[in-house]
């Protein structure tokens, strides 16, 4: 796949209310790129079936649209040159028919500002990190559904010349649901716990996510 791509500025990137951290940027430019992937899907009948997707992408964009801080002051600007790229897989499989499932995605970014500011060129975007992986393992029995998710996010660079970071973090959460059929409804209740093992992280720095 290949294509241009274009993103006009929306309103909270133009006109957020100023206060003491934030405010949104009247001056922005529309975003504009090239981006193409190229990907690849494979089938097995084994175990009930075997998924598995890999695809290399590429993004290069101009004027990308990115909040982030300008002083004390968190706002969106424009990156003059910025490039995105990297790799994205999943793999689903189910081990039991109906009664087990398992399912992983994995993503590798390389997302780098191309400026010519000496300070960012070549630099990591921000709040973008470099490994991200989800894992998802299900088990279903009667009307009940058992399912636990795992994610991990890597480190994260959290100003333009990356002299700054959030470490990386892992998560695990688990849900329980039932569902029940009364005629041509099909009510379904769950019970989720999230964080069961009270990670301390934050996904935007200095706001801590509750354990």
């Amino acid at each position: 796949n290949a294509g241009l791509n274009y993103r006009a500025p929306n309103f909270n990137e133009l006109y957020w209310p100023p206060d003491a951290w934030t405010r949104g940027n009247p001056d922005l430019k529309a975003e504009h790129g090239v981006d193409w992937d190229l990907g690849l899907r494979m089938r097995y009948p084994i175990l009930h079936g075997v998924a598995l997707d890999l695809t290399y992408f590429r993004i290069t964009m101009n004027d990308l649209i990115l909040w982030q801080s300008e002083g004390q002051i968190w706002m969106p600007l424009n990156v003059s040159k910025a490039r995105k790229q990297g790799i994205e897989s999943s793999l689903a499989i189910e081990p039991i028919k109906r009664w087990l499932n398992l399912s992983m995605n994995y993503t590798f970014l390389d997302a780098r500002n191309l400026s010519d500011e000496p300070n960012t060129n070549d630099k990591i975007l921000v709040y973008r990190p470099k490994h991200s992986l989800n894992i998802s393992v299900s088990s279903n029995w009667s009307l009940f559904t058992l399912k636990y998710d795992f994610q991990y996010i890597g480190q994260r660079y959290t100003n333009p010349a990356n002299t700054l970071y959030l470490e990386a973090y892992r998560t695990s959460d688990i849900v329980l649901s039932a569902r029940f059929h009364y005629k041509d409804w099909q009510p379904q209740l769950s019970f989720q716990i999230k964080n069961i093992f009270d990670e301390k992280y934050e996904i935007i720095r200095y706001q801590p996510i509750p354990g």
